[in-house]
C-alpha cells in the first residue's frame, strides 16, 4: 500500500473501519521523501484534489523515489534498512540490474521537485554586496561579521558563518555525535537529521536547526532539541577559526570578542543602514491612556499626544515621568507609539554607527545592503490629493488606532477602490476581530454601489 502521509492520515481511518494493516507491506512517500531529501521547503504535492489524479501523482513519486534509492550506492546503505521490510526485501532482489545505473541521478532529483509545491528561491542576497563580502573574507586574519539579526537567515544560506546570540534559532546548530546518540530510539527521525547535516557540511555551510523543514522541526521535542543541538550564545567560548556574526545591539558580546581577539581583527559591517532605520527597543511594559494622562497632563508634550497622530517623540525626562530610569547605552531616538485597545508602548533605538566607532575606532569595512532593481508589478502606494480635497488623514484622525472608526474605514475603503481594476484578489487585514461583523455588512452595503462583486471574510484564524 503507498500513500503520501497515509501513516497519519489514511491508515487510522482504515483501522476504525477494521482494516488489518500489516507495517512492512506500507510506504508513506511523505516520511520516505523527508528522509531522501530532508530539505526540502514543502511536502506537499502538486494534487488536483480529484482521486485518481492524485493516486497517480503518488505512485509516480514513488517509482521516483524506488529509482533514487537503487542508483545510489550511498543512499542505499544509509536508508535501506529503514524501508518497510517487504519493500526492502523486494529492493534487494532488483537492484543488481545493470539497467538501473542507465538512470542519471541529476535527472531523478529535479524530477521530483516536480511533484512537489514551488520551492521558494534561495533568500535573496543582493550580487554587489555578495561580492564584496566575498572578497573581504578571503583576505587573511580574524574576522567579525556586524549584521542586524534580521539578515542573519538570509546570510546563514550563503556562509559558514557562527552567530552569537541568546535565544536565536540560528545559535543552535545540529552536532552530529549528539544526534546519532541521542535520537537512536527514532533511527528514522535520526537518519532524516544526519543526512542533513552531512549536505550542509559538503555545501561549506552550518546545520542548524532552523533550516529543518517545520514538518520535521514538529517530530522534534523541546527536551531533544536540547540534546541534539549545540549552542552557541554570548556566553560560549570563542573559536577564533570560526567567523562570527553578532547583532550590532549586543555590545556586551562585541566588547568581549575584541578582548579574547589575537589582533589584526578585521570587522566587516553589513547593512547598518537598515538597522538605523529598523531597530527598537521597548523600555518598558506596555502604557494605558489612564496612566499616559495622570503623568503627561500637565506637560507640553501633552498637547502633541491629545491629537490624531499614531506615535510621537520624547525625551528622556519625559521617559523618567513614565517610570523609566536605564537607558539602553548609544541611545537615538525615544517615542510613544499608540498599539490599539488604548494601549501605548515606549520604545527607543540605538545609534548603530556610533557603537561600531566606540568599540572599533580602526579597521571597520562597511558594505552596504544593495537591493538589486526590480519591478514591484503587484505594489501600490495610494493617497488622497489634498489639494483637490482638501482631505488631510491626519486631521481625520483616520489613522489604525483611531477612535473613529466609521472615519477610518471609511478612508479604508476609499483607498482599496484607488488601487485600479485588476483581477487579482485584494486583501484588507483587520487588527481587531471584533470589529469583522460590522465590517462585513459595511463591506456588503458599499458592494451594492461599487465596482466590486463580493468579498470573502477568511473565519479561521491565520497564524504566522
Amino acid at each position: 500500500m503507498i500513500g503520501h502521509n497515509i501513516k497519519e492520515f489514511d491508515l487510522p481511518i482504515l483501522e476504525e473501519h477494521g482494516a488489518l494493516i500489516l507495517p512492512g507491506f506500507i510506504w508513506d512517500t511523505l516520511e520516505i521523501e523527508m528522509l531522501l531529501n530532508p530539505q526540502r521547503f514543502s511536502y506537499g504535492l502538486k494534487t488536483k484534489h480529484k482521486a485518481l489524479a492524485d493516486a497517480e501523482l503518488t505512485y509516480s513519486l514513488f517509482k521516483n523515489q524506488v529509482a533514487r534509492i537503487i542508483i545510489s550506492q550511498t543512499l542505499w546503505k544509509e536508508v535501506s534498512d529503514l524501508l518497510p521490510e517487504q519493500f526492502s526485501k523486494l529492493l534487494e532482489q532488483i537492484r543488481h540490474n545493470p539497467c538501473w545505473q542507465l538512470l542519471d541521478k541529476d535527472y531523478l532529483n529535479e524530477q521530483s521537485d516536480a511533484f512537489f509545491r514551488p520551492t521558494p528561491e534561495k533568500k535573496y542576497l543582493p550580487e554587489q554586496t555578495v561580492r564584496e563580502l566575498t572578497n573581504k573574507l578571503e583576505e587573511e586574519g580574524q574576522k567579525i561579521i556586524i549584521a542586524p539579526e534580521f539578515l542573519w537567515d538570509t546570510l546563514s544560506h550563503y556562509y559558514n558563518f557562527t552567530f552569537y546570540s541568546d535565544g536565536h534559532l540560528l545559535s543552535f546548530p545540529l552536532n552530529e555525535e549528539k544526534v546519532d546518540s541521542n535520537l537512536a530510539d527514532n533511527p528514522l527521525l535520526r537518519m532524516m537529521l544526519i543526512r542533513l547535516i552531512k549536505t550542509c557540511s559538503l555545501e561549506g555551510k552550518q546545520p542548524y536547526l532552523h533550516h529543518l523543514p517545520v514538518v520535521i522541526q514538529q517530530k522534534l521535542t523541546k527536551e531533544q532539541i536540547k540534546e541534539i543541538c549545540d549552542n552557541t550564545n554570548s556566553s560560549s567560548p570563542y573559536n577564533p577559526e570560526t567567523t562570527l556574526c553578532i547583532s550590532p545591539t549586543d555590545v556586551e558580546s562585541l566588547e568581549k570578542h575584541i578582548h579574547s581577539s589575537t589582533g589584526n581583527l578585521k570587522v566587516i559591517v553589513i547593512g547598518y543602514e537598515l538597522e538605523q532605520i529598523t531597530s527598537k527597543i521597548q523600555l518598558r511594559q506596555d502604557l494605558d491612556f489612564a496612566f499616559l494622562f495622570e503623568r503627561l497632563k500637565n506637560e507640553p508634550v501633552w498637547l502633541q499626544m491629545s491629537g490624531g497622530k499614531s506615535f510621537i517623540g520624547l525625551e528622556q525626562a519625559y521617559c523618567r515621568l513614565l517610570g523609566v530610569e536605564e537607558f539602553p547605552r548609544f541611545i537615538q531616538n525615544i517615542w510613544l507609539e499608540k498599539m490599539g485597545g488604548g494601549k501605548l508602548r515606549l520604545w527607543c533605538n540605538q545609534d548603530f554607527k556610533a557603537i561600531i566607532n566606540h568599540l572599533f575606532p580602526d579597521d571597520v569595512y562597511y558594505i552596504h545592503w544593495k537591493e538589486d532593481s526590480t519591478v514591484k508589478t503587484n505594489s501600490y502606494l495610494v493617497r488622497p490629493d489634498f489639494k483637490e480635497s482638501g482631505y488631510i488623514a491626519e486631521q481625520k484622525r483616520v489613522n489604525p488606532e483611531s477612535f473613529y472608526r466609521r472615519s477610518y474605514w471609511l478612508y479604508q475603503f476609499k483607498l482599496f477602490e484607488g488601487i485600479g481594476s485588476s483581477d487579482k484578489p485584494k486583501v484588507l487585514i483587520l487588527n481587531d476581530e471584533s470589529e469583522t461583523e460590522n465590517l462585513s455588512a459595511y463591506a456588503r452595503k458599499r458592494i451594492l454601489h461599487s465596482r466590486y462583486t463580493g468579498f470573502y471574510y477568511q473565519a479561521t484564524r491565520m497564524v504566522t
